[in-house]
């Protein structure tokens, strides 16, 4: 029945609410006891993660998760015995229990399109501990067992009152824990839960008031100019009327002139513009009154729904430290994560946007940056390493993030080879590079320092894709500082709020843009004398510095106007530490702008973000400083290398030998690689692919692992220690993705290691362009 299905979908979304805060409670706790800490505070982290084990199985029972109840019933039975100190935990103990809560947020989170993860070999796996140590319980009799938390029986005692218990308790879960915020509204004493989306909703209408507020300015502005043009007419008829009143006693003296019936027409005219005149000079005061009350109004009602929706920088973090933990174990590290000033508040859709350039950052310093325990330990280090994130607020509307790691530091001699080899450097201008352009390298995208490619990393693709999504929300990152042996500082600096922001509105021919005033130094007039060329490359001179000089018309491809005097009206722009000087025609005004996004359909559309809605829902394009700097980055142009290497492509397609014993992944990847402009060889197996190598040399390998008579890894040695094959690339592409597979990978001299559970036909032709 329908009231059935409606019962149940609030039941499960109170349940999963419920839920969130449960798992968060206890991987907190996990991962804390793992860390080590005092007896006491063992204890009472234990008693924790007991409870909330207890309560989940109890709330799992009453919606019918009956797999996740089991599991939560095993999980509880280890923390009873952890309790009576029955059980010495292990790193492969904790590593089980990580596991199990995995899964349970896995089985809770699946939406309907796509499997829950299996929960069954994980209930096996948390049971058999429990079965070692002799404490594996019966099921205990309904008078015997504990009831469920509190909050979630009493919602289940009486379904006449659901709604009202809805109501009262409402979704504790918030929105970055693993499961979907539910739609209910929660109400306590002092305090109201609404779910974000509902939030955002509001958020956004209230933001489409901006454009209300500057159409009511501009209506404003408009009726004074209206009663300027009346005030104007009025002196001009007055002026009129005197003329004829002189005509008229002319006249009465025996001259030609105008009859008294004229003379009092215009009279009358005059007095009804001054009547005009009065009454829109009234209705222009009420009007400004209106319009600047109006603005008040909208601007604290924005105010007030921003602020609803600012989240401390904490609730991004609070995932990180279990990924962290996540990470290390899986590249044989042992690190921690530490963060201050994470009760800073922010936009919490920044805070959304800005979960997967952190995740990059993290992985990149587990990946490149902490090394092994051991080599830790050989450098004076403790054996674990630290990622710390340090959150300042450094201007009203700006906060920095500086994400650090005592790990190895970066090598600016292997990012200069990278550069090169990913064709962003020429070979002769390699080694003639600052440190500081070599470092700044380490952002573009197919620079990796990595000798082995993974489905997850060595692509070069992580740093690049982080400082994208932050220059695209209106902030930037750069490194502050590494060295050596001792570690690196990226700096990130993000705002605080988005939507509205303030923007300098410029001229350039016909056309309107918006740059964020964020983005500009200063703005000034040019004189010819300011320019001097560069190795032929327009340059003026801003505090002592050289800046190249880019026309912003010329940039954005806008065609010229004949009787239009050329754009003499600079702005320093920055992005990052970098700074560009733009020629426009005038600037128009600064002002408080309202920006959209583009839809992916207008992705593709360079040098611009997004377009900012101005007063009469006039839209105009709002310009991303970023893509400026980098569309005149010398470094970003195609050099030699690469237009060598495409030449090299036309005149003869590489050859790439693929070895795989199943026909169809082997067609699949000979009709890929065909595709992609590549003439390929196919094999069987391992050794009837050496000895096709032998016949024909490939520029690159693929091969699978699991294969008859000779497997990937021994085909991939067998390769390496034959000195006439050495330098050719191979990419192992299996179904084996443990780390001990793939350090078996890399001990055979593999170049690359592609899962085909991740399997993307984008990433191998990726991988394989880096490689030749």
């Amino acid at each position: 029945m329908a009231g059935d299905e409606t019962f149940m979908k609030k039941l499960i979304e109170i349940y999963r609410a419920e839920a969130s805060d449960h798992l968060k409670a206890i991987t907190d706790g996990l991962l804390e006891m793992e860390q080590g800490v005092d007896t006491a505070r063992t204890e009472t982290i234990i008693e924790t993660v007991y409870r909330a084990t207890h309560s989940l199985k109890g709330a799992s029972r009453a919606v019918h998760f009956s797999e996740v109840e089991q599991l939560c019933q095993a999980m509880e039975t280890i923390f009873a015995s952890m309790k009576k100190k029955d059980i010495t935990p292990t790193q492969d103990f904790y590593d089980k229990l990580h596991l199990a809560v995995s899964a349970i947020a896995g089985q809770l989170s699946a939406s309907e399109q796509t499997s829950p993860p299996p929960i069954s070999e994980v209930i096996k796996q948390i049971a058999m501990i429990a079965k070692t140590q002799n404490e594996f319980p019966k099921e205990k009799t309904a008078q015997e067992e504990t009831p469920p938390s509190p909050s979630f029986a009493a919602k289940l005692e009486s379904r006449e009152t659901l709604p009202e218990h809805i109501m009262a308790e409402g979704a504790a879960g918030e929105e970055n824990s693993a499961f979907p915020s539910p739609q209910i509204t929660s109400v306590t004493s002092d305090s109201i839960r609404v779910s974000v989306s509902r939030l955002d909703a509001v958020l956004s209408q209230t933001e489409e008031l901006i454009g209300l507020k500057r159409s009511l300015l501009e209506r404003d502005q408009e009726l004074r100019a209206v009663l300027d043009l009346i005030g104007t007419m009025r002196i001009r008829w007055l002026k009129a009327l005197h003329l004829l009143k002189q005509r008229e006693r002319a006249s009465s003296s025996g001259m030609p002139g105008h009859d008294s019936e004229t003379v009092g027409y215009f009279d009358q005219l005059y007095t009804t513009i001054i009547s005009v005149e009065k009454n829109l000079s009234g209705i222009g005061t009420r009007a400004f009154h209106d319009s600047h009350g109006a603005g008040i109004i909208i601007d604290a009602l924005l105010d007030d729904v921003k602020n609803i929706l600012m989240f401390p920088f904490s609730s991004l973090l609070t995932t990180f430290p279990k990924i962290v933990r996540d990470l290390s174990r899986e590249k044989k590290r042992r690190a921690e994560l530490r963060f201050s000033g994470a009760d800073i508040e922010i936009d919490r859709r920044i805070l959304d946007e800005m979960r997967d350039p952190f995740l990059h950052l993290i992985r990149n310093s587990i990946d490149h940056g902490i090394e092994t325990p051991e080599i830790r330990i050989s450098r004076g280090k403790s054996p674990v390493g630290t990622i710390s994130i340090v959150v300042n607020r450094i201007e009203e509307n700006r906060a920095e993030i500086l994400f650090s790691d005592d790990g190895q530091g970066l090598d600016e001699d292997k990012i200069r080879l990278a550069a090169r080899k990913a064709g962003h450097v020429e070979v002769k201008s390699r080694k003639t590079l600052s440190r500081e352009d070599a470092l700044e390298l380490i952002f573009f995208s197919g620079v990796s320092t990595s000798d082995f490619i993974t489905d997850l990393s060595g692509r070069g693709l992580g740093l690049a894709i982080a400082r994208e999504k932050i220059e695209q929300l209106g902030g930037f990152i750069d490194i502050a500082e590494t060295q050596l042996g001792v570690g690196t500082t990226f700096r990130v600096v993000i705002p605080l709020t988005r939507a509205t922001f303030r923007g300098v509105r410029i001229r350039v021919y016909d056309h309107e843009f918006i740059i964020p005033t964020a983005a500009v130094v200063r703005a000034q007039k040019l004189e010819n004398d300011d320019i001097f060329f560069v190795k032929g490359t327009r340059t003026i001179r801003h505090d002592g510095v050289s800046l190249q000089l880019i026309a912003l018309a010329e940039l954005l491809s806008l065609p010229a106007k004949k009787d239009e005097k050329p754009a003499s009206t600079v702005l320093i722009v920055s992005s990052g530490s970098e700074q560009i000087a733009v020629a426009v025609h005038e600037i128009l005004g600064e002002e408080e702008v309202l920006v959209r996004s583009f839809d992916a359909q207008l992705s593709f559309v360079r040098h611009f973000n997004g377009a900012a809605v101005l007063g009469s829902s006039r839209v105009v394009p709002v310009i991303s400083v970023s893509a400026l700097v980098k569309g005149i980055r010398p470094a970003e142009s195609v050099s030699p290398l690469q237009e060598a290497r495409g030449d090299l492509r036309q005149a003869e397609p590489k050859s790439i030998l693929v070895v795989e014993d199943s026909i169809t992944a082997r067609m699949l990847l000979k009709n890929i690689l065909e595709g992609a402009g590549y003439r390929v060889m196919t094999a069987n197996d391992g050794i009837e692919g050496f000895t096709k190598l032998l016949e024909n040399p490939a520029d690159l390998v693929v091969t699978d692992v699991d294969m008859p008579r000779m497997n990937g890894f021994d085909l991939t040695a067998k390769i390496k220690t034959d000195r006439r094959y050495a330098e050719t690339p191979v990419v192992l592409v299996t179904a084996l993705e443990s780390p001990e597979d793939k350090k078996r990978g890399i001990d055979a001299g593999a170049d690359a290691y592609i899962v085909k559970s991740s399997f993307d036909q984008s990433n191998l032709i990726e991988v394989i362009e880096r490689l030749i």
